[in-house]
């Protein structure tokens, strides 16, 4: 997967957690990730389709994922429903940015609805002709994971040069 597809992402979960959350994620490490299992129990996951498909997982462990949405919502303790809800509008708008990031590169996507999961143990499908990256962060909050599974179906058309 070329680095312009990804670098989009990362730009969009650092935009989106300095001003939604108010920390700075230091991503760790970057690589191709082999198997579908997320590396933490509470993941929340966006589907991608247009020109690039495939999907966006955020994923953390339940204590950094409460940390993070109890700070989104001003503090206190959060339910169940409050977290799941908190995690999928990270995921949401982590893709929304990405998403324009792209097409300014002339690549159009469309993203699906938030579906989080929590649990140890979740399986992600991917199809198995579109690679996925791994990117790990890590905050003053915690650890979090965004694996991006992404093939580019159709190249942006280039402009022609005028004659």
């Amino acid at each position: 997967m070329r680095v312009e597809y990804i670098n989009p992402f990362i730009m969009a979960i650092t935009q989106v957690f300095e001003s939604a959350v108010g920390v700075t994620p230091k991503r760790s490490s970057v690589g191709l990730k082999e198997d579908n299992t997320p590396c933490h129990d509470v993941s929340a996951i966006i589907g991608l389709s247009g020109d690039a498909f495939g999907s966006v997982v955020l994923s953390f462990p339940r204590q950094a994922a409460q940390k993070v949405v109890s700070k989104m919502l001003g503090g206190g303790d959060i339910s169940n429903e409050y977290l799941a809800d908190g995690v999928g509008e990270l995921a949401n708008m982590i893709a929304g940015v990405a998403k324009s990031i792209l097409a300014e590169n002339r690549i159009k996507t469309f993203i699906s609805i938030p579906r989080t999961v929590m649990g140890l143990g979740h399986y992600i499908h991917r199809p198995k002709q579109v690679p996925c990256v791994e990117i790990k962060f890590e905050s003053d909050m915690g650890d979090m994971v965004l694996d991006v599974a992404l093939k580019v179906a159709r190249q942006p058309a280039t402009t022609p040069s005028p004659a």
